[in-house]
């Protein structure tokens, strides 16, 4: 899902020179000055109505001029979407989401519009705000038929559905719009395609059908706003399933979120690859179309470049196929940011696992490069489980291209991708009634309770998996301490006479060549390298065992917020139903059809989303709780083995032999230093005369204070009399 800011405009309104860039009015009506560094406004041209420019019959517009409907002289009422930090130098706006603002001026330059908030004007990015009031009905130049206009909103520029004369579009199911423009209904292209199925305007619909010599007639203008249903089938699949097509045999013409046309009215389908087809059998679920691989990132190595003035953790990425084949690449963080960003703007309605946020403080540490890498690890191969995404010309450019040159090109043409946004949806194939009539909407509400419920008690066994993993690490702590403080009572040679603990054969015995002290050292020896060794196991514990289920966790900490947008999406749809069959007696049959079908494919896609979570849930949960146990039998076995090795020393004839040979010192005795392990210096042992004296002295302290404090109020008091017996007196 898309969640950042769109791009703001290359062409800014304060650097363009020519008049035509400042204004998208013609010749020389301009009403908007910028002088002395601020927009100023004619007051007795923008009272005026804006300027129709009328063609005369026959004739067409020129190609690249444009006559966009400019706001009347109370402006345009709009609502923020972003935030936008506007820079005074260049007269921008500044803005938060969700400020109302009233537009005054479109289309200064490419992506600016002149507004006014709080009674100060400046330039805003039209990318940032919607307009609150969707619709204005204007006279159709072409034949007198009612004409409706959409404002382009940031999220979708796909234009509105026909309307007709006898047709009010605020109270019909195509021109009725939900207010909250900010739920994912809305922002993932849903309401869109279900008002318009990504189909042109009624203005340019008119034009196409003009240039084809087709009627225009509002029977005709109807059906060019509705799709029609037709069979195909999937590779190696008997299923017969529905598509949006345009029942006059026309493709429709498509834009995309920058408003850009990406699929012309005459353009062939079969320029559409397999790719962008996806597919979705009974279940509902997502057909596979590629098999599942594993991916891994590994070997992260620092680089510098710019004579070290620029640093860069480059990471391997190796996916791994059937018969042993495999790919390596090399890719930085920035291009996963990409990979991600793509992404989101082509699959809008479908869920991508979310990924690792970016840091600056501590980002060439070892341990944050290696949670990023097991991060970004889990990133990808979330992605190839999807049953879509794995197949999708994005990922496999990815995991395969290792060549800049060939990165830049196809950067280039993703970029100009057209099957992005809405137009997801008109590539979907399903098999006729897969869903019920309802949505399944009884199953939906399950799902979000389900969610709801689980990521409510996530946190205790959040909490609990961080608490047993700090007790395995203090554990660790606890075994390399007591370790090293046995190897220390067998190996100090310090200097001074109290510190020679060891004879010359290295005993722990103040005799020459005593063979019993021996024994027992070497003994004592191995029981403390032993412990070490168990440190060990419990830190190997920690990265095999405890890290991958804390990991698990954390992906499935949150179910309720990650899959928020299917139920919304869905209920949204449900709603738009509904809103069709109480309205079914008074609308045209083919356009109730319309909007059912349409609702139809997106019940689709969200079961088989949810669907999907259904199995990775159960994947997630089996695999790690599977691979934790593993860990937990392989931690203690190990525990326990090193525990018999170290007890196999003290039992004959192991024992006794252990005097045959020298003692050499530890390999751990370079940890003796190490400060984390040295214990507190002990206390001067206290004699029992020590006790008393000082027993002695607090209860001299305490009877003086007791003696101080009695004498002190005996004194107050004789005081008080006194005084008050003076005064009587």
């Amino acid at each position: 899902m898309l969640s950042s800011a769109p791009a703001i405009p290359k062409i800014h309104p304060v650097f363009a020179t020519q008049p035509q860039t400042l204004s998208t009015l013609a010749e020389g009506d301009l009403d908007v000055e910028y002088k002395d560094g601020a927009f100023s406004i004619d007051p007795a041209i923008s009272q005026q109505q804006p300027q129709q420019h009328q063609h005369k019959p026959g004739q067409q517009p020129s190609s690249g001029q444009q006559t966009p409907q400019q706001p009347p002289a109370h402006g345009w009422t709009v609502r923020a979407l972003y935030d936008f930090e506007g820079q005074p130098e260049f007269s921008e706006l500044s803005f938060a989401a969700g400020d109302v603002l009233t537009v005054v001026k479109v289309g200064l330059a490419e992506g600016w519009s002149l507004a006014e908030k709080d009674g100060v004007r400046g330039l805003v990015p039209e990318a940032y705000i919607t307009y609150i009031h969707d619709f204005s009905i204007s006279p159709d130049s072409h034949g007198g038929h009612t004409q409706q206009t959409s404002t382009t909103s940031a999220y979708s520029s796909y234009s509105t559905a026909t309307a007709t004369a006898s047709t009010n579009p605020r109270n019909s199911v195509f021109g009725k719009r939900q207010l909250n423009r900010f739920s994912w209904f809305v922002t993932t292209g849903v309401e869109e395609f279900l008002l318009t199925g990504g189909a042109p305007s009624n203005k340019e619909s008119n034009a196409a059908k003009h240039d084809q010599g087709l009627s225009t007639d509002s029977t005709t203008h109807r059906l060019s706003s509705a799709n029609d249903l037709y069979e195909k089938s999937p590779p190696n699949s008997g299923n017969s399933l529905r598509r949006q097509q345009h029942p006059l045999g026309l493709v429709s013409s498509v834009r995309s979120h920058s408003g850009e046309k990406i699929l012309e009215d005459s353009e062939d389908e079969d320029e559409v690859t397999e790719s962008d087809r996806h597919y979705i059998q009974s279940g509902p679920s997502w057909q596979e179309k590629a098999p599942l691989f594993k991916v891994r990132v590994h070997d992260p190595e620092t680089r510098r470049k710019m004579v070290g003035m620029q640093e860069y953790t480059l990471f391997q990425v190796t996916s791994a196929f059937t018969q042993g084949v495999s790919v390596t690449v090399e890719r930085r963080y920035s291009q996963f940011e990409w990979l991600y960003e793509r992404l989101a703007n082509k699959f809008g309605a479908l869920i991508l696992p979310p990924l690792p946020e970016k840091q600056y403080a501590g980002r060439f540490s070892e341990e944050f490069i290696e949670r990023r890498r097991r991060a970004l690890e889990r990133f990808l191969n979330r992605l190839v489980r999807h049953p879509v995404l794995r197949y999708s010309d994005l990922l496999t450019h990815f995991l395969s291209c290792s060549d800049d040159g060939d990165w830049k090109r196809a950067e280039k043409k993703f970029d100009n991708d057209r099957i992005t946004g809405t137009a997801f949806f008109q590539h979907v194939y399903h098999p006729e009634f897969n869903v019920n009539e309802d949505g399944d909407i009884d199953l939906v509400e399950r799902f979000d309770a389900h969610c709801k419920g689980s990521e409510r008690l996530m946190p205790f066994l959040t909490d609990a998996t961080m608490a047993y993993k700090e007790g395995i690490s203090d554990s660790q702590f606890r075994y390399k301490r007591f370790g090293l403080a046995l190897l220390n009572l067998i190996s100090t040679t310090k200097d001074g006479l109290e510190n020679q603990t060891l004879n010359d054969q290295l005993a722990w015995c103040w005799r020459e060549n005593c063979a019993d002290c021996i024994r027992l050292t070497k003994a004592m020896q191995t029981t403390a390298e032993t412990m070490q060794l168990m440190a060990d196991v419990h830190q190997s514990h920690i990265t095999d065992g405890c890290q991958p289920w804390q990991d698990t966790i954390r992906d499935n900490a949150t179910p309720s917020s990650t899959y928020a947008p299917l139920v919304d999406m869905h209920t949204g749809t449900h709603k738009k139903l509904v809103e069709v069959f109480e309205k079914e007696q008074t609308m045209e049959e083919i356009d109730s059809e319309t909007v059912k079908s349409r609702c139809d494919t997106v019940f689709n896609i969200t079961l088989a989303e949810m669907d999907r979570a259904h199995d990775e849930r159960v994947q997630d949960f089996q695999k790690g709780t599977k691979e934790f146990l593993d860990s937990q039998i392989a931690y203690h076995e190990k525990m326990l083995a090193h525990l018999k090795q170290a007890r196999t020393v003290f039992e004959e004839p192991n024992y006794k032999k252990l005097s045959d040979t020298p003692r050499f010192r530890s390999k751990y005795e370079k940890d003796l230093e190490d400060q984390r392990y040295q214990s507190q210096k002990p206390s001067r042992p206290v004699s029992a005369a020590s006790v008393a004296s000082v027993s002695n002295m607090v209860g001299g302290v305490v009877d003086g204070v007791g003696f101080m404090n009695g004498l002190l109020k005996t004194k107050t008091r004789s005081s008080a009399g006194r005084s008050l017996m003076g005064f009587w007196s």
